[in-house]
């Protein structure tokens, strides 16, 4: 069901069960999963450490596909945002595997940001005395 909205066509079987395989056949996968599963959400250091990725300057891209359900866009392009050096791209037509659904899409994107020269930062508003 899960995997049924991250993709716009069915996922291959090979694929699905070459991703789920490990977790029916490796108890280490199985304990970290429960792990996860189990620990409690905790909304304020998911802010602390979302709002943390401010801090980052390298040149990042945010691929993001509108069409999505799982993912509604303005959260990609307040992560864009977010970051110093972020770029934002989107893919229309794809879920949010987009590099299943629009494979040559996706890669035209990155080849023009590892291409690109990064845009010049923002100018900040002189400081009153």
């Amino acid at each position: 069901m899960l995997l049924g909205q991250m993709a716009r066509r069915p996922l291959p079987d090979d694929l699905v069960h070459r991703w789920s395989e490990p977790l029916l056949h490796d108890t280490r996968i199985r304990r970290d999963l429960l792990t996860y599963c189990r620990s409690p959400f905790n909304k304020p250091e998911l802010i602390h450490n979302t709002e943390a990725l401010a801090r980052f300057t390298g040149d990042t891209l945010i691929l993001w596909s509108p069409d999505n359900r799982v993912m509604p866009p303005a959260h990609g392009h307040r992560l864009a945002h977010l970051l110093p050096a972020g770029r934002y791209a989107e893919i229309p037509g794809a879920y949010v595997l987009s590099m299943l659904d629009k494979p040559h899409t996706v890669a035209r994107e990155i080849s023009h940001f590892l291409t690109s020269p990064p845009p010049p930062p923002p100018q900040r508003a002189p400081r009153g005395r």
